[in-house]
């Protein structure tokens, strides 16, 4: 994200380990320079896990991914939380041609950023 000009860290720069709540795996998942990283773990849940861990009650969730299965569990944690969710499907290591899938990443960001504003 940060290669297409986009810094979530200034959201929320400290960072936070979910580690404990998956004692006995390997995984760590953790929220880092704005951004949760779920290290294999299942998207949905582990959003879930992130929010009532933090006490965060967001309005929307927008959401970047390269597989669609990692899309519907996220928008079905959303669902399941009654928060708004929008998902980008982010095809390039799917695409024969990766300039139109970055091409096309950059303009749903484009947007998204100018529907902020």
């Amino acid at each position: 994200m940060l290669q297409l000009g986009y810094d979530f860290s200034i959201s929320w720069p400290e960072k936070v380990s979910l580690k404990e709540l998956y004692y006995g795996t390997n995984a760590e998942p953790v929220f880092k320079k704005g951004i949760l990283f779920t290290d294999y773990l299942e998207k949905g849940d582990t959003l879930i896990n992130f929010l009532k861990k933090t006490g965060i009650n967001p309005a929307k969730i927008y959401f970047v991914d390269d597989i669609e299965k990692h899309l519907k569990s996220v928008y079905n944690a959303s669902k399941k939380l009654g928060i708004y969710f929008k998902g980008f499907f982010y095809q390039e290591l799917h695409s024969k041609d990766q300039n139109s899938s970055i091409d096309t990443a950059k303009k749903q960001l484009e947007i998204l950023y100018h529907k902020k504003k």
